[in-house]
């Protein structure tokens, strides 16, 4: 009886202990915590944002360029039918093929410097580069003196075009001007003279500006201006051409003057032409020159410092950047061409060749008997969505699971949308619905989906996934592993794709950085 008791004993006092050492461990016995690393890396990211649609009927599709510039080329009539990605109007991309002309000479000017900054320098490389530095800035001096020469030009030019060419096809050109004649389309007449009126009070600016105009004066202003001014008056002596190769004589305008007036409009017309010419070329120079003079200041600067490794990192970034502004240039050359989102028909096409294109007014005006997806996006994304600039478009409809297709984004409703006090803005998508008929989906107006709309894209940055990355005093901090031991590091992040950060200050790649488990 006692050896049962002494068992019964036993088994209660380890039924004690083992209850003990279990509510001790879940309750009492502070958690381990855990440390996840990464690793800092270089690839592409691109930003996204995730909302609700709905399909609804569309009968027509506003297209716009994503900036504005001059209409180059338009390969569409009115009433035309159209098949899904041919090519319906197109920007001038001068100044587009410019800045990679002068990108590519920056970027092989840099890596040619990094290659002399790792060689490290002598005494008579830092002679070589201060000579450099003297014959660089000789020669930015000299492009500044030819844009002088090429902007003045171009307001003398532009002046006698408007005044001498175009004025005497006007009543009181410089206060009220009234066509003297009335052509054979109203129309006409209304644009052409609110552009000589618009002209007048731009040429007095624009003649205060370049009198006082010299190599020291603010010339990127000054380019502006006679940029825009040529462009006004191009535009003008076009619309006065137009004019003129459809008047026929009568009793109030005799063929000699009009053969006159279309004699000085085509020399004018001529003249503005070489002045847009020469200015460009100008721009192009002095682009390229002080381009020159910054490489070589930097090289100088570089090797009085003598190498060191940060010094190799920076230069690597300077061409890093290049590279990245070399993308960002093609991607815009690329957006230049508005191709057709889906089969239809021309209905409506808002701009001429030569007019400045402006955003807000749809460039083409597509009709379609198709659906389309709406979105209302916050204000706090919508700046992530890029109408006619990629805005790719994942859709998964609540009613084929596991199904996604494609989409994208066409325009973006121009008055906001309030919601419970929060700001939306309407967001229209393309799709094309016959791809998930194919595949028995039959898509309806009103069903609703899961959207994921990319936005800006980039390629070759620094990402570190975003839950190491943590606020404190309005500052951006990651945990960056040094010799073994987690330090607070600043960073500054860029886009992110809701995964993964761009991180453009504060990381190199390959750097470690620590996340505890419970951060």
């Amino acid at each position: 009886m006692r050896r049962i008791t002494m068992y019964l004993g036993v088994i209660v006092f380890l039924g004690v202990a083992l209850t003990g050492y279990w509510v001790y461990h879940k309750y009492f016995s502070a958690p381990v915590s855990e440390v996840i690393t990464f690793k800092a890396e270089r690839g592409p990211i691109q930003e996204i944002v995730n909302v609700r649609g709905e399909v609804v009927p569309v009968k027509e599709f506003s297209l716009e360029f994503p900036y504005s510039g001059i209409i180059d080329r338009i390969f569409v009539a009115k009433g035309d039918k159209i098949t899904r990605g041919e090519a319906l109007m197109k920007l001038e991309t001068k100044d587009i093929d410019f800045e990679l002309s002068r990108l590519d000479a920056v970027l092989t000017q840099s890596q040619a410097n990094l290659n002399k900054l790792k060689a490290g320098a002598t005494l008579e490389d830092e002679g070589v580069s201060q000579a450099n530095v003297e014959r660089a800035q000789a020669e930015y001096e000299s492009a500044k003196t030819v844009l002088v020469t090429a902007l003045t030009d171009a307001f003398t030019r532009a002046d006698d075009t408007v005044r001498n060419k175009i004025d005497p096809l006007f009543n009181n050109p410089n206060t009220s001007p009234q066509l003297s004649f009335s052509p054979s389309d109203p129309q006409t007449k209304i644009d052409i003279e609110a552009l000589r009126l618009a002209l007048e009070s731009r040429l007095k600016t624009w003649n205060a500006a370049i009198s006082s105009l010299t190599t020291s004066s603010d010339l990127t202003a000054a380019t502006t201006m006679a940029d825009t001014g040529l462009t006004l008056a191009r535009a003008l002596s076009d619309k006065a051409t137009q004019i003129l190769n459809t008047l026929q004589p009568n009793a109030a305008v005799a063929q000699t003057t009009i053969d006159t007036w279309r004699t000085n409009v085509s020399a004018g017309r001529l003249s503005v032409g070489v002045a847009i010419t020469n200015l460009a070329s100008a721009k192009e120079k002095i682009a390229a020159a002080r381009a020159a003079l910054t490489i070589a200041e930097n090289e100088l600067t570089l090797k009085r410092a003598g190498t060191r490794a940060e010094e190799i990192a920076i230069a690597i970034a300077q061409i890093d950047e290049v590279k990245s502004e070399i993308g960002a240039a093609e991607d815009r050359r690329a957006k230049a061409t508005l191709y057709a989102p889906a089969n239809g028909t021309i209905s409506d096409i808002g701009y001429e060749r030569r007019e400045v294109f402006v955003p807000g007014k749809p460039a083409i005006t597509l009709s379609m008997a198709e659906l389309k997806m709406q979105s209302d996006v916050s204000e706090l994304d919508i700046g992530k969505v890029r109408p006619n600039d990629g805005g790719r478009v994942t859709i998964k409809f609540d009613a084929f699971p596991g199904a996604a297709y494609e989409g994208q984004v066409i325009s973006i409703d121009p008055k906001e949308i309030i919601k419970e006090g929060d700001t939306f803005y309407r967001v229209n998508i393309f799709f094309d619905p016959s791809v998930a008929a194919a595949e028995g989906n039959i898509v309806r107006s009103g069903m609703r989906a899961d959207l994921v709309i990319a936005g800006i894209a980039k390629n070759d940055v620094i990402k570190i996934p975003s839950v190491a990355i943590y606020k404190k005093d309005e500052r951006t901090y990651v945990l960056r592993v040094v010799n073994g031991v987690a330090k607070e590091t600043e960073v500054k992040s860029g886009i992110s794709d809701n995964e993964d950060t761009e991180i453009t200050e504060g990381l190199n790649a390959g750097d470690i950085v620590q996340v505890p488990a419970n951060q």
